[in-house]
């Protein structure tokens, strides 16, 4: 399905300078907010979220970075699977957009869930992390 086409019945909320695309990781699209340029920063919402819970930090960290904010499978406008929602299945989904996205290493940021699936890429993968941050 096209982004335009999951929009047509759900329109993505609009922030001044945000671009979004839906990107396959595998086994599921995720619907990506992005912003700005440079070193890359991962937002990952908690739940029942999605990205628009970032509106207010992407302009910011965007001055000086490329912000990427995911919805995490089954949330927002990704793909909603019947199965794999469990925490180290959602920290592949980001690694599968990492390499989708041509990222080698990122920080990783999150709140609630998505703090819990940042500290889950953490510690299976720390080549691929150059900083955790959870609340």
């Amino acid at each position: 399905m096209t982004l335009a086409a999951r929009c047509s019945t759900r329109p993505i909320p609009r922030v001044p300078g945000v671009r979004h695309s839906l990107v396959d990781v595998g086994e599921v699209q995720l619907h990506v907010a992005e912003a700005g340029s440079g070193s890359p920063i991962v937002l990952l919402h908690g739940w029942p979220q999605h990205w628009y819970c970032f509106r207010e930090l992407v302009p910011e960290l965007a001055r000086e970075h490329r912000v990427i904010c995911p919805d995490l499978r089954g949330l927002g406008w990704s793909d909603a699977p019947a199965g794999g929602y469990d925490v180290s299945t959602l920290a592949k989904d980001i690694e599968g957009l990492l390499d989708a996205m041509n990222i080698d290493r990122a920080v990783i940021a999150g709140h609630d869930w998505g703090g819990i699936v940042a500290y889950r890429l953490g510690i299976d993968r720390p080549e691929r992390v150059t900083a955790v941050v959870a609340r």
